[in-house]
């Protein structure tokens, strides 16, 4: 089969299409021709392009709660040309099915684990729109996923890492993103985690990570890795092998933990050995800085302040996300962790309005009133200019940006960012 996988726009800057290039690495390994196309710099012309060579037997899109309206133009303009199928998976069908718009026009919705469904979709012989290509995907229980450490690496040729070798905030140039593992055992009631790998914490081996660092140095010229995990430090032991492993052979090459490192899962030991074995970066994921009752994740301040100090004296730069507007968080307690988490020694730091997604355990707060949100929106982004009004962090943002080979665009995305945003929004791409 020849496949199409498209990715769709997802944010201000441009992000590695993560999922799309695992399943494109899976489609090839099983024999299948994959090309990719990315709408974050190409357009609706290019997506007609491809249809009217008539090359492809299969197109494939990533779907997310906010480019649902630009799936359904990439559908139409395909179906105006070609008469090749087209499936759907991504993090919206798999999180909240429901909201999958019935009248899309895929011929297939999965539901379950794309790199197990993609391949039973492609191999069962049916027609255009046939009910039995959806029902074999749509009821698809979303357990049975494949182990990762059986999964090829992320193909990097289908969307190839020139592409996007400057699109973020790096410590070096040009870099790459990695799954190292997915999935989380902490089951914070505001993330879809969960709901996407409900079997838990799953990893790659440390000699497999070794070996795909090694692949993205030596043979792509990449000098910085940002490791997109859920929760790369789940388990210790694992991450201590890994940094044995760097440190007994090293590679030309930075990493960085960017998608916000839960603080119970760091401490001084464990920050040191990451540092000597090539780490240069940490976001950790504070949330909100005080005490909030469980499920919520908090941290006092002094305790945050601590962490922040020992990562640091380890030569590490230290980043923080932060959500504000929490449900059954009172504006009083709100404004006060806002304060402290200015207070901390951050060299980078995100405050993002909280917003509802659906499948998780805060998803039915969604009714909050408009001022509510309003509210919440303007102290994230009234936070975030306070925050780069500090003198460190604003001369890290220059400096980050004088370092960019593409600083004009760099400058136009960041601006983006902070004025529609809330700062960097820590959005990425999930199965």
């Amino acid at each position: 089969m020849n496949v199409v996988l498209v990715q769709l726009p997802v944010a201000a800057e441009r992000m590695y299409p993560i999922g799309l290039a695992g399943l494109a690495a899976v489609l090839r390994e099983a024999g299948h021709r994959v090309r990719g196309i990315d709408l974050q710099f190409e357009g609706l012309s290019d997506v007609a392009c491809i249809a009217r060579e008539d090359w492809a037997d299969w197109f494939g899109l990533a779907l997310l709660p906010q480019n649902v309206a630009r799936a359904r133009e990439v559908i139409r303009t395909i179906r105006g040309i070609s008469s090749a199928r087209i499936f759907v998976t991504g993090a919206l069908p798999r999180i909240d099915p429901g909201r999958v718009p019935a009248d899309l026009g895929a011929d297939a919705i999965l539901v379950g684990p794309p790199e197990r469904d993609v391949l039973a979709l492609l191999d069962t012989p049916v027609r255009t729109g046939s009910p039995a290509a959806r029902a074999c995907v749509q009821g698809a229980p979303r357990t049975s996923m494949p182990p990762l450490c059986g999964l090829p690496p992320m193909d990097r040729t289908v969307f190839p890492l020139e592409h996007y070798g400057a699109a973020m905030r790096s410590t070096a140039y040009p870099y790459a993103v990695m799954v190292t593992s997915r999935g989380c055992d902490d089951h914070c009631p505001w993330c879809p985690v969960p709901v996407l790998q409900p079997e838990g914490f799953d990893a790659r081996s440390p000699v497999q990570i070794h070996q795909e660092m090694r692949a993205l140095a030596l043979d792509f010229g990449i000098r910085c890795i940002h490791i997109e995990d859920d929760a790369f430090l789940a388990r210790r032991e694992r991450v201590l092998e890994l940094a044995a492993l760097l440190r007994d052979d090293p590679l030309p090459l930075r990493w960085e933990l960017v998608n916000g490192v839960p603080p119970d899962h760091l401490d001084p030991e464990l920050l040191g050995i990451m540092a000597t074995a090539g780490c240069s970066r940490v976001v950790i994921g504070f949330e909100h800085v005080g005490r909030l009752p469980p499920p919520l994740r908090s941290r006092p301040f002094l305790s945050a302040w601590r962490l922040v100090r020992d990562a640091r004296a380890q030569g590490l730069r230290v980043g923080g996300y932060f959500m504000v507007g929490l449900p059954g968080v009172g504006l009083p307690r709100t404004l006060k962790g806002v304060v402290m988490a200015l207070a901390l020694p951050l060299d980078d730091a995100n405050f993002t309005a909280w917003y509802p997604l659906p499948g998780t355990a805060m998803g039915g707060h969604g009714d909050r009133s408009r001022a509510t949100r309003l509210v919440s929106t303007v102290l994230s982004l009234a936070a975030q200019a306070a925050f780069f009004h500090k003198p460190r962090p604003l001369l890290r943002m220059a400096a980050d940006l004088w370092h960019r080979p593409d600083v004009g665009p760099a400058l136009r995305a960041k601006a983006q960012e902070l004025m529609f945003g809330g700062g960097p929004v820590p959005l990425r791409e999930m199965w």
